[in-house]
Order: structure tokens, then C-alpha cells, then sequence
């Protein structure tokens, strides 16, 4: 899976689903969260294995608490996606947060 770097997810594309994967920096995804949330009202990420998904969690957790504190009400919703045979027996974790409304 691909593993960002901090210049590379502060260059990802509005339309990109962010990649997170176990070396990924909690505090610079969780800017990069609050940013494209503020852009555009919701945010997407995928992740592969248990450390990918612990950073996802906790730099969602981290930007959903500074929103929070700006008056918005994030909610995320998490799904599983199976990787095709033949391109591994990989699960992804994929996360969308939306705003819910104002608190």
C-alpha cells in the first residue's frame, strides 16, 4: 500500500481519497484533515493493517476535536472494502467524515 509522506499528503489533490498507512504522521494528516473538511464538508481516507488504521483513528479523532471546538459536528462513517483477487487478500479500511450540522 502506498505510505505517504508529510509533503505528500499536504499535496494531495481535493478529489483524493487520503492514503494512511502505519508511518503516516498523526499531526500532519489531522492538519490536512481540518483543511480539506473546512474546503469542501467532508473527507475521505483508506488504510491497510492495524498501525495504518490506529494512525487514520487517531488523527480523525484529533481533527474531529478542533471542528468540534469551531462549531461543526463530524461524524465518520468507516466501511471495509475487499481487495479484487489477485491484488492481494488485503482489506481496506475506508473512512468518510461528514458534517452532521452545527453544534
Amino acid at each position: 500500500m502506498f505510505e505517504p509522506d508529510e509533503d505528500e499528503v499536504s499535496r494531495m489533490a481535493e478529489d483524493e481519497v487520503i492514503q494512511v498507512g502505519k508511518n503516516t504522521k498523526v499531526s500532519v494528516l489531522s492538519q490536512r484533515l481540518m483543511q480539506r473538511f473546512l474546503e469542501q464538508g467532508w473527507i475521505e481516507l483508506e488504510t491497510v493493517g492495524t498501525q495504518g488504521v490506529n494512525q487514520a483513528v487517531k488523527a480523525v479523532a484529533k481533527a474531529r476535536q478542533a471542528l468540534e471546538a469551531e462549531g461543526y459536528a463530524p461524524v465518520v462513517i468507516p466501511k471495509l472494502v475487499e481487495v479484487p483477487p489477485g491484488q492481494g487478500s488485503q482489506t481496506v479500511v475506508h473512512l468518510t467524515a461528514v458534517n452532521m450540522g452545527s453544534l
